[in-house]
């Protein structure tokens, strides 16, 4: 049963996060379902400040593609708390933390700088969920440990590093930010 969800979250990320001609071809959401998807006590995309609610809401309004990320994630067992600050060094404009658990659902925190304009904010969220998606296709990723294996293995960087990239985490950021524009 587990595949399931994993397949369409595997569909959903090629599909919005791509270079792929369908990513186009997305339907964009509607208001019930964004307004779903910013109340539901059961959503997967949850603010820790204001801001974060407001980047968030911006995001699912502005953006199909940042839209569908956050139904996405809703279709996992991955749980990604958003929040913006300014403690962040200047290279990064965001970053994923996840919190260890060996069973049941699994916890990340997002960073953004809050200092950037909203819309950059909305693209460097939408660049960081697509790496919680990546996450949520690996139920082996538990801990820190196995959080840098899996970017050893898809990601951009390379062993003894700390900064990973994806290919797909970046042009869903471009994708978001030209949505936005």
């Amino acid at each position: 049963m587990r595949i399931l969800p994993m397949l369409f979250t595997t569909l959903s990320l090629i599909a919005v996060a791509g270079d792929h001609p369908a990513a186009r071809d997305v339907a964009p959401l509607t208001p019930a379902q964004i307004h779903t998807l910013l109340t539901s006590p059961l959503r997967h995309v949850r603010a820790v400040d204001a801001r974060a609610a407001r980047v968030i809401a911006e995001g699912l309004r502005g953006s199909r593609t940042f839209a569908h990320l956050v139904a996405a994630l809703d279709h996992t067992d991955v749980i990604v708390y958003v929040e913006t600050v300014t403690t962040l060094p200047a290279s990064l404009s965001g970053r994923m933390l996840l919190s260890a658990a060996p069973r049941g659902p699994r916890y990340v925190r997002v960073q953004v700088q809050a200092y950037l304009h909203p819309k950059e904010i909305v693209a460097a969220l939408g660049h960081e969920l697509v790496h919680a998606l990546e996450v949520s296709q690996d139920p082996e990723v538990t801990d820190d440990a196995s959080l840098v294996r899996l970017y050893e293995r898809i990601g951009l960087g390379g062993k003894g590093t700390t900064h990973f990239d994806t290919i797909a985490a970046q042009n869903a950021g471009r994708r978001v930010r030209s949505e936005l524009l």
